[in-house]
């Protein structure tokens, strides 16, 4: 007789998917960074990354691409500026605070056992400044950015245009399905232009010279990206003025976070999955999408997968001006890595709904660690090697079917289940003084494989002692 863990699986529909190349390429979500450390909300994305990641990396060539982050710090440093610093005394102080920000945050995932998931900041990085200002420039000659003052607009309306957007947004996988709606519903009412440039000193310096006194904007001659017109003067090619952009004439950091089209080269034939919060999906996603199939041809992800929003156990929305919010730093101090982890998936929610981020399933997921390690310690008493332990194939295989359709969520519940329904069993034949070693270490290691992506600290150490 079948399990109910079994049975579910079975009752789940047989989803139609497209199949997946043997080359998965993994999108970051953006990364907003407040003070160097990682907040509950970002974790959401950055889990959900991580456990694709680690489930297909032995089944395809899987490349990560870094988190473009953008350091909103900046924008408050600006504020405080004085007419005694100067531009470039000014980024490099920037620069700075920004190396050190990177360093905490890289150090927080580095404890949570997140593989592969670097980032940049789009604000510091050389590279990314280049990337975004050649691209910038390729929309220019385009014909899809117009300029009103200073300030430089995409044309929306020929943006959607340029291709049968119907058409590409019919090649995406949607995770849930209905944000296809959203998506082509942002489409059809695409007609207000989308400013590109942003009133900031640390960021992105607009790659155009705009001539200080006919008011005409040029490219520099022989140019090396990245280039800073607002330090480095140029001739006007219309009156002969020698001048410098204003020192905020840059591009909006959401121009910088949405160039993942660079990342690919035109032959480029693997699956790439995009990840992240439903929060950013008017503006994000969207963006993403009309920039890079208008400079490319094609949409930049195969596959996207969203979440809902994080709010706090009270049901606000978690915010830095709500002051709710949860930082992983904090709960490094009480928890175990995994236990973190664990909260975080058992709260997610892959819809439209959002989640309440609860103490008492960090308290949960800690006791399901020591269960863990608990029945590892039984194992090893018994000396039992894992390693020549076949696998529950029924459950493992079902287990893969939900894993390759991203349904995350319901192959971590049924794999948890799993999982407590063992150490229960063991429970009851302590007191009964009959324990069933051998079906227990095939469960037990059908488990630990299973929940391998989803808690990589604690089952990393079972497949060390065990296997």
């Amino acid at each position: 007789m079948k399990d109910r863990y079994h049975q579910h699986l079975e009752d789940e529909p047989n989803k139609e998917q497209k199949k997946l190349s043997e080359e998965i390429t993994i999108i970051n979500p953006p990364l907003f960074s407040h003070d160097g450390h990682l907040s509950a909300g970002q974790l959401v994305s950055i889990t959900l990354v991580d456990v694709t990641y680690r489930y297909f990396r032995d089944k395809a060539k899987v490349t990560n691409y870094a988190s473009r982050a953008y350091n909103v710090q900046g924008k408050p440093a600006e504020s405080e500026e004085t007419s005694n610093t100067d531009l470039i005394t000014f980024v490099k102080d920037a620069n700075v605070r920004t190396s050190k920000l990177a360093e905490q945050i890289e150090q927080e995932k580095e404890k949570l056992g997140v593989l592969g998931s670097g980032f940049e900041f789009v604000d510091s990085s050389k590279s990314s400044q280049a990337t975004a200002q050649k691209r910038f420039i390729d929309l220019c000659e385009k014909g899809l950015i117009f300029r009103n003052g200073r300030r430089f607009f995409l044309n929306s309306d020929l943006a959607v245009k340029t291709h049968d957007m119907t058409k590409v947004i019919e090649t995406i996988e949607f995770h849930p399905k209905n944000l296809k709606n959203t998506i082509n519903q942002l489409l059809n009412d695409a007609v207000t232009p989308i400013e590109l440039t942003k009133d900031r000193l640390f960021a992105t310096p607009l790659p155009i010279h705009v001539c200080g006194k006919c008011d005409v904007d040029f490219m520099s001659s022989d140019v090396s990206f990245p280039i800073d017109p607002r330090v480095n003067p140029a001739e006007c090619l219309n009156c002969h003025h020698i001048s410098v952009n204003d020192p905020r004439d840059t591009l909006a950091p959401l121009f910088d976070l949405t160039q993942q089209g660079h990342y690919l080269s035109p032959d480029h034939s693997g699956t790439v999955v995009q990840i992240c919060g439903r929060n950013v999906l008017t503006k994000y996603i969207f963006f993403s999408l009309l920039i890079n199939t208008a400079l490319d041809g094609r949409p930049p992800f195969d596959v996207l997968i969203t979440h809902g929003f994080l709010n706090d156990q009270n049901g606000k929305r978690m915010a830095k001006w709500n002051e709710n919010m949860v930082f992983v730093n904090e709960l490094l101090n009480q928890f175990h890595p995994d236990a973190i982890r664990f909260s975080i998936l058992k709260t997610l929610s892959l819809n439209d709904n959002s989640s309440n981020f609860d103490q008492r399933q960090l308290e949960y997921g800690q006791k399901f660690i020591y269960k863990i390690g608990n029945l590892r310690k039984l194992f090893k008493l018994n000396n039992i090697n894992l390693a020549e332990t076949p696998l529950d194939e029924a459950f493992f295989s079902k287990y893969q079917r939900l894993m390759e359709r991203f349904d995350y969520k319901l192959a971590f519940t049924l794999t948890e289940k799993y999982l407590s329904t063992i150490s229960s069993d063991v429970a009851r034949g302590r007191e009964s003084g009959m324990v069933d070693m051998q079906d227990k270490s095939i469960r037990y290691k059908t488990a630990i494989l299973a929940l391998q992506p989803f808690l990589p600290n604690i089952t990393g150490q079972s497949i060390a002692e065990l296997f």
